[in-house]
């Protein structure tokens, strides 16, 4: 895991053909990037190779999220100055969603698994991604909404609508039967999410281009690694609890033994 971390910041960092993922655009992104996002990165891939311990991984990862949160905020405030009429804010709120959906993943596996026994911050994440949803589509909001003649940007955020309530019916009380499958709600929200934001970067009152570079560049700086942030602390949760399954049938065995 700790490879697919590091690749990722390389793609972000200097750009990639395949996938097609562009270089920072600005300087002022590559100099937050240089900075602050690798070495938050690093540091965050190290916790992963002595993945025993949890904790390490869980700070590691909060310092890295963190992070792309300020490259985010730094790409926002760089495209706002190019062009203050992109939708830049809805554009932005679905990719968070795209992160987001992954928190809740990984804030239900901590407590399925025993790691956290609140569900507090599953819950707050949830009625975080559900409130966002509607805003995104809201017209009177500050994200600008969607106006009634993008039937195909309507008609996608339906099927994100869809995908999401399978995801939080999984979410919400997972059993261990049914983590494969909150799993693959999951990668299906994620997918749905992914084709919207295409769509949501083309103004209302411009045709969809061929391929648009504005999206991949918000769906590829901090969505990829925040995906990896959660998917790693899924695998080291996974790990943890069986090599603790393991260590307790062993105890186990050497007392019927005696």
């Amino acid at each position: 895991m700790e490879q697919s971390v590091l690749e990722v910041l390389r793609r972000l960092t200097y750009g990639s053909p395949n996938p097609p993922v562009p270089a920072p655009f600005s300087q002022a992104v590559l100099n937050v990037f240089l900075t602050r996002t690798s070495p938050a990165a690093r540091s965050f891939a190290s916790s992963l190779v002595s993945a025993g311990n949890l904790t390490e991984v869980l700070l590691a990862g909060a310092v890295l999220l963190a992070e792309t949160e300020q490259i985010r905020t730094v790409i926002l405030e760089t495209v706002a100055e190019i062009d203050p009429n992109y939708p830049a804010r809805r554009v932005d709120a679905a990719s968070q969603q795209i992160a987001l959906a992954s928190r809740i993943y990984k804030e239900s596996l901590l407590h399925h698994f025993g790691f956290s026994e609140s569900t507090f911050e599953r819950d707050n994440a949830i009625a975080e991604f559900e409130a966002r949803l509607v805003a995104i589509q809201d017209l009177g909001g500050e994200l600008g909404g969607i106006v009634r003649d993008r039937l195909d940007l309507l008609a996608q955020m339906s099927n994100v609508q869809e995908k999401w309530l399978v995801f939080k019916d999984h979410a919400s009380s997972p059993t261990a039967q049914e983590l494969s499958s909150m799993s693959r709600a999951l990668d299906a929200l994620q997918e749905e999410l992914s084709a919207a934001l295409p769509m949501l970067a083309v103004k209302d009152d411009e045709p969809i281009p061929k391929f648009p570079w504005p999206a991949v560049i918000y769906v590829s700086v901090g969505v990829g690694l925040v995906l990896c942030v959660c998917c790693s602390i899924a695998v080291v949760q996974y790990r943890s609890r069986a090599k603790q399954d393991r260590n307790k049938n062993g105890v186990h065995g050497i007392a019927d033994g005696v």
